[in-house]
């Protein structure tokens, strides 16, 4: 053990301890600067020179960072999310840069105008007679025509009709008034 310390060792954690307690190193690279302190202390780590071992450790620090992120992230997708809205958008390649899933622009305006549309059409579908409203409930779960037709008892026509009617009416309260 007493010829573990060699210059090399020594220099190695010397200038890794002045760069972390300098705030040479963003936030990010703290836990990679750590493990780098960690790996230096491995009995079976060659130290030939400095600049080898550090950039030796350094490299394999930042690569168990990133793994235990991608492994915490794999752990984590295995748990059901409590609430969709919080459901997770972002994930670490390789490298370790995050990557997006999905981008989710939805705001409670969204939420609210879409609702108020579905009021709208729900409005007009009670307009369009008995099969107004079924007609409608079977668009939003995305029946065919021909299943529609048989669930509500009429006409594959009349359903069609009453799908043109919704849409045309869609299309006026999208319809933007200049």
């Amino acid at each position: 053990m007493a010829g573990f310390f060699t210059d090399v060792r020594i220099e190695t954690m010397r200038g890794l301890y002045t760069d972390l307690a300098g705030n040479r190193i963003g936030p990010e690279d703290r836990e990679a600067y750590e493990a780098a302190l960690d790996l230096t202390l491995n009995e079976g780590r060659q130290a030939q020179s400095v600049a080898y071992l550090r950039r030796n450790v350094l490299r394999n620090a930042r690569f168990t960072a990133i793994r235990a992120a991608q492994n915490a992230q794999l752990a984590a997708a295995q748990r059901p999310l409590a609430d969709a809205a919080r459901r997770r958008v972002t994930w670490r390649n390789d490298v370790g840069t995050v990557q997006a899933d999905r981008v989710d622009w939805e705001t409670p305006e969204d939420h609210a105008i879409a609702a108020e549309m579905l009021r709208e059409l729900r409005t007009a579908a009670l307009g369009l007679g008995a099969h107004g409203q079924a007609c409608f409930d079977a668009l939003l779960d995305g029946m065919t025509a021909a299943e529609t037709a048989a669930q509500t008892q009429v006409s594959i026509s009349t359903v069609e009709r009453c799908w043109r009617a919704l849409r045309a009416h869609a299309r006026v309260i999208l319809t933007v008034p200049e």
